[in-house]
C-alpha cells in the first residue's frame, strides 16, 4: 500500500465530531497549517449543541477557567476571547478547611499572565443575560471564519472501510433520513458527556474511553454587589473532609458563582446540598441568612480519572478529554495542547496509525502521560492532610504565622500550583518533598502521624471486629448488608431507579452490594421497540436530579409539550398549563440512558431474559439465558411482560393486576406538515365503543398515535383513524399512507398487583401496578417505586413485613384509584351518549372546569383533589342544566321515533 494514501493533500476531507474547544482548536490549527503549506482542505465540524443557548442545551458543563499558561497561548494565536465573554479576571485563591481560611496569591504576578473565567454556553438556565457570552461559540465561529464548515447535525455512526485506501464513512442527520460524508480523517472531539464514546469503542479500532466519575456543578446567582464576598474575583477551594467529596470550589463568573464538586465516586444533588449547608461554606456567602435561590442551573458532568487507551487508528484520532488530558484540572488547556499537536501531526506525519503513534500519541503522553498518576497523589496527599484535624491544624497555624519565611513561601507555591495547574503535577509532587520544607514541618508531621497511627491501631481494629460481629448477628431478612446480592429483573425506569438508589446508598454507608440487573432488550439496537408514547411530565427532572442524582437528559427531549387539545366528536378545547411543561422522548433512548447511568453507578448489567426463579426462606436463585445466580432478594421491574409475569407468578404468590390494552403506531409526515402540526398533544374521547381514549403526540419528525381500552385491537385503531375529528388533525397526506402503518400492542396496569411483595421479593413500576388511574404518569411512578423499594431494603429489610412500608408509601396513589375510576366512567358515559361536547363547551366558559380538564388530561393532580377543588354550587347548576337539556333531547327524540311507530301499529290493528 502506498504511504501517500495516508497523507492529507489538496482536496482532502476532514470530519471533526464535536465543536467544543478541542474540535474548534483542531480546525483552527489545521486550516492555519494547510494555508501555510498551500493545501486546500475541507473541514466539517459536527456539533449538535447550540452554544448560544442558556442552560444545559448550550453548555459543555465546565467551570470555564482559562489558566495563565493558556491565556498566553491564546493571546499568541489571536484566540483571546472578547471582553463580552470574560466574566472575571481571577486575582487569587482562598483555601478553606475546618481550621480557617488562607489567601493564596500568585507567587510571580505578571501583567502578561491572567486567569480568566468564562461561560461555556450562553449562561445559566435562569439568567437574564442578553448579549452572547459563550466562549465555545466564540471559538467555533473563529474556526468557521478560518474556513471550517459547521453543521448542527448529529453524527450517528462511523464506518471504517476494510480496504484502508478507501475513505471513512460518517453517517449524520436524522435516523429516518441519514446522510453520508466520506472523510480522509475523522477527529474525535466529542468529549466525555456523550454516547459517541461507547460507539467508537465498539468500532473495533482499539479505542478504550477514559474512566470517569460524575462531578456535580451548579450555577448560583449571588447578585451584582460590589461588596459581595462571592464575586471578589477570587476562586475559593474547600477541603472539608466531606465524604465522598475530594475537591470543591467556588468560581466567580459574572453575577454567579459556579460550585464544582469532584469525588472518587459519582456525586449527586444531595452531596451539593450537604456541602452548601456546611458551616464553613455558609460563612462564605454574602450575608447571614442567605438562602439558595429556588431556581438554579445544575449538571453532573463526567470528568476523566484516566487517559483513553489507543486514542488513534488509521484515519482516526481522539483529542481533548475523549483522548488524553490532565487529571481534574484545565480541560480547555488540555484540549488546546492535544489539538495543536494532533493538527501538526496530521500534516507532517500523516493519518496512519503509525503516524499518529509517533507524531501525536508520544508527544501528548510526554506532556500528560504521568500527570494523572502524580495528580492523584497530589490531591490525595492534600485530602489526607486536610481531613485529619490535628495535621490540618498544624499546617494551617504554620501557614498563617510564617508567611514571610522561605519555607512558607514554598508551601504557598505548592498550593498555588495545585489550584491553578500551572506546572505539571509530577514537578509539583517533587517540589512537595523539598528538604527544607520537610525539615521545617518534621516535628508536626512526626507527632501527629504517630498519634493518628496509634488511634487507628486500637480503635480501628475494634470497629472492624464489631462490624464483623454485627454482620453475622443480623443475617436474615433485615436491612441489606455488606456482601449481599440484589437481582433486578428489568432495565426500565423502575428497575434502573432501584439499582441506582441501592448503589448510591451502599456507597454512602460504605458497604459493598452486588447489584445485578437483567434486561432482555438491547436498547442500543435500532430494531428494539418500546410501545410507550414516551411523554415525561413534571416532576421527572426533579426525580432524576434530586432523588437519583443523575442529570436530566435534555438532549433526548424531542418536543416540549406546552398544551393539550381535547376533542369530542364535534368540539375541541385547548388546555394550557401555568408554566410546567411535559416533554416527549423516544422511550428506547430514555431507557438506554437510565441503563447507562446504572452501569456508571456500578450496577452489573446482563443482557438476557430471566427464564425462572426460586424464592425460598434461605435465599433466591435466578435462572437466565446467560447464567444462574444466587441472590438475597429479587426485584421485579419487568412491566407487564407476559413471560416475566408468568415466571414470578409460578415462583411466588404474585398475581398481575387489572390492565388496559393499547395500540400504538408511528406516522412520519413531511417536515412542513410536522411544523404545521405544532408541539401540542391532541387527546380524544371518542364515541367508538371499546376505546376509552386516543392521542396523537408530536416528536420532531413523526407522530405517535395510540388508543387505549380494555380490549382494543387493530380494527378499532383503523376505525379511530377514520374518525372525522382525527382526520382533521392529521396531515393531509395521511389517508394515502394509512395502510402502510405498523401497529404494536402492549398493556399498562389500572390497579395494583396482588401480593406484589413478599419475603425476599418486591415488584416496582408497572409490574407492581402502583400507577395513577386514567392518566398514568408511568415513568414518574416507576422511578419513585424503584427508589422507595431500594430505601426500604436498605433501611428496614427484605421481608414481607418490611415491604409493607414500601406499599404504604404510595397510599396517595392507591387511595385515589376509586376517584380515578369515577372520572373514567363519567368520561366514557359522556362520550358514548353525546354529553362530552356540551361539557367541552362548558369548559370554554368556566375557567375552573377548564382547569379540571387540564389536570385530568395532564395528570397534574390527584383525581380526588381535582373533584373537590372543582365542585361548587354554581358549576353543579350548570352541569345539571346540561343534563336536563340532554335528557329532554333524548325524550324528544324518543317521542319523535315512537309516535309514528305507534301510529303504524294502531292502523294495523284497525
Amino acid at each position: 500500500m502506498n504511504d501517500n494514501d495516508y497523507f492529507i493533500k489538496d482536496g482532502s476531507k476532514i470530519v471533526v465530531v464535536g465543536g467544543g474547544p478541542a474540535g474548534s482548536f483542531f480546525a483552527y490549527f489545521a486550516l492555519k497549517i494547510a494555508k501555510q503549506k498551500g493545501i486546500a482542505v475541507d473541514i466539517t465540524i459536527f456539533e449538535g449543541k447550540n452554544f448560544s443557548q442558556k442552560g444545559p442545551r448550550g453548555c459543555n458543563m465546565c467551570p470555564g477557567v482559562l489558566s495563565e499558561k493558556l491565556y498566553g497561548e491564546l493571546k499568541k494565536n489571536d484566540l483571546l476571547p472578547p471582553d463580552r465573554c470574560v466574566q472575571k479576571v481571577v486575582k487569587g485563591y482562598y483555601f478553606h478547611t475546618h481550621d480557617g481560611c488562607v489567601e493564596v496569591q500568585n507567587p510571580a504576578p505578571s501583567v502578561e499572565k491572567k486567569i480568566l473565567t468564562v461561560f461555556r454556553g450562553d449562561g445559566p438556565m435562569f439568567s437574564q443575560l442578553s448579549e452572547s457570552k459563550s466562549f465555545d461559540n466564540f471559538l467555533l465561529r473563529r474556526a468557521e471564519s478560518m474556513g471550517a464548515n459547521v453543521s448542527s447535525d448529529i453524527v450517528s455512526n462511523i464506518i471504517f472501510p476494510s480496504d484502508k485506501k478507501e475513505q471513512v464513512k460518517v453517517y449524520f442527520g436524522k435516523k429516518s433520513s441519514w446522510r453520508i460524508m466520506n472523510a480522509d480523517l475523522v477527529v474525535g472531539a466529542f468529549g466525555l458527556n456523550t454516547g459517541m464514546l461507547e460507539k467508537v469503542k465498539g468500532l473495533g479500532i482499539g479505542y478504550i474511553p477514559p474512566k470517569t466519575v460524575r462531578a456535580c456543578q451548579a450555577e448560583i446567582y449571588v447578585g451584582n454587589r460590589n461588596d459581595s464576598k462571592n464575586i471578589d474575583s477570587r476562586i475559593r477551594i474547600f477541603s472539608l473532609g466531606i465524604k465522598p467529596i475530594t475537591y470543591a470550589s467556588f468560581t466567580p463568573r459574572g453575577d454567579y458563582i459556579t460550585v464544582t464538586l469532584v469525588g472518587k465516586t459519582d456525586l449527586n444533588k444531595e452531596h451539593l446540598i450537604e456541602f452548601l449547608n456546611h458551616p464553613v461554606v455558609r460563612r462564605t456567602f454574602p450575608e447571614e441568612g442567605w438562602k439558595m435561590p429556588k431556581n438554579y442551573c445544575i449538571c453532573f458532568p463526567k470528568i476523566n480519572i484516566t487517559q483513553a487507551r489507543h486514542p488513534f487508528s488509521d484515519r482516526f484520532v481522539a483529542i481533548g478529554s475523549a483522548g488524553i488530558s490532565r487529571y481534574y484540572k484545565h480541560g480547555i488547556e488540555s484540549a488546546f495542547i492535544s489539538s495543536r499537536i494532533a493538527a501538526k501531526s496530521v500534516f507532517e506525519s500523516g493519518v496512519s496509525e503509525g503516524a499518529f503513534r509517533k507524531g501525536y500519541y508520544k508527544p501528548v503522553i510526554k506532556v500528560f502521560g504521568s500527570d494523572s498518576l502524580y495528580g492523584r497523589w497530589v490531591f490525595g496527599l492534600n485530602d489526607y492532610i486536610t481531613s485529619r484535624k490535628r495535621i490540618s491544624a498544624g499546617y494551617f497555624s504554620f501557614l498563617k504565622s510564617d508567611k514571610k519565611l522561605p519555607v512558607s513561601k514554598i508551601q504557598m507555591q505548592f498550593l498555588w500550583n495545585m489550584f491553578t495547574g500551572s506546572i505539571p503535577f509530577k514537578k509539583l509532587f517533587i517540589k512537595v518533598f523539598d528538604p527544607m520544607l520537610q525539615l521545617r514541618l518534621l516535628p508536626v508531621t512526626v507527632i501527629v502521624w504517630n498519634k493518628q497511627a496509634f488511634e487507628s491501631l486500637f480503635s480501628g481494629g475494634k470497629l472492624r471486629h464489631e462490624k464483623r460481629l454485627n454482620i453475622l448477628a443480623n443475617k436474615g431478612l433485615g436491612p441489606l448488608e455488606d456482601g449481599q446480592t440484589v437481582v433486578v429483573i428489568g432495565g426500565g425506569p423502575g428497575g434502573t431507579s432501584c439499582a441506582i438508589t441501592l448503589s448510591k446508598l451502599a456507597k454512602r454507608r460504605n458497604i459493598n452490594l452486588n447489584i445485578v440487573l437483567y434486561e432482555g432488550k438491547d436498547f442500543e439496537k435500532d430494531e428494539q421497540f418500546n410501545p410507550c408514547v414516551g411523554v415525561l411530565s413534571p416532576p421527572i427532572e426533579e426525580i432524576l436530579q434530586s432523588k437519583l442524582g443523575i442529570p436530566f437528559p435534555h438532549e433526548l427531549v424531542l418536543e416540549k409539550i406546552p398544551a393539550y387539545y381535547l376533542h369530542s366528536d364535534d368540539e375541541d378545547i385547548k388546555l394550557e398549563s401555568d408554566g410546567e411543561m411535559s416533554c416527549a422522548v423516544h422511550r428506547i433512548l430514555f431507557d438506554n440512558y437510565l441503563l447507562h447511568c446504572a452501569k456508571d453507578a456500578g450496577v452489573k448489567i446482563i443482557h438476557g431474559r430471566v427464564t425462572n426463579i426460586d424464592v425460598e426462606p434461605s435465599g433466591t436463585m435466578v435462572y437466565s439465558e446467560r447464567d444462574n445466580r444466587r441472590a438475597d432478594v429479587v426485584v421485579g421491574a419487568f412491566g407487564l411482560d407476559e413471560g416475566a409475569c408468568k415466571v414470578f407468578e409460578t415462583a411466588t404468590h404474585y398475581r398481575t393486576g387489572r390492565y388496559m390494552s393499547t395500540i400504538l403506531t408511528k406516522f412520519f409526515p413531511e417536515k412542513e406538515e410536522m411544523e404545521k402540526f405544532g408541539n401540542c398533544i391532541h387527546a380524544f374521547i371518542p364515541l367508538l365503543r371499546g376505546i376509552e381514549f386516543g392521542a396523537i403526540t408530536p416528536k420532531i419528525d413523526h407522530l405517535d398515535i395510540n388508543i387505549a381500552g380494555s380490549k382494543v385491537n387493530w380494527r378499532m385503531m383503523d376505525n379511530f383513524l377514520l374518525m372525522p375529528q382525527v382526520t382533521r388533525v392529521l396531515p393531509s397526506n395521511f389517508a394515502m399512507q394509512r395502510h402502510e402503518l405498523f401497529y404494536s400492542r402492549w398493556q399498562f396496569p389500572t390497579s395494583p398487583a396482588k401480593n406484589l411483595f413478599g419475603d425476599r421479593y418486591v415488584t416496582v413500576g408497572d409490574a407492581a401496578g402502583i400507577i395513577r388511574a386514567f392518566k398514568g404518569k408511568g415513568v414518574n411512578t416507576a422511578c419513585l417505586t424503584g427508589i422507595r423499594a431500594a430505601e426500604v431494603m436498605m433501611d428496614v429489610g427484605i421481608s414481607k413485613e418490611a415491604f409493607k412500608d414500601y406499599y404504604n408509601s404510595f397510599s396517595d396513589i392507591t387511595h385515589d384509584l376509586p376517584y380515578g375510576k369515577v372520572i373514567r366512567m363519567l368520561a366514557g358515559f359522556s362520550a358514548h351518549y353525546g354529553l362530552f361536547s356540551p361539557m367541552i363547551r362548558l369548559a370554554k366558559e368556566d375557567k375552573k372546569f377548564r382547569t379540571a380538564f387540564f389536570n385530568s388530561v395532564a395528570g397534574s393532580k390527584m383525581f380526588k383533589d381535582i373533584i373537590f377543588e372543582t365542585i361548587s354550587l354554581q358549576l353543579s347548576w350548570k352541569v345539571v342544566r346540561i343534563l336536563v337539556a340532554w335528557l329532554l333531547g333524548r325524550l324528544s327524540f324518543m317521542s319523535w321515533v315512537i309516535k309514528p311507530i305507534s301510529k303504524v301499529l294502531t292502523n294495523k290493528r284497525t
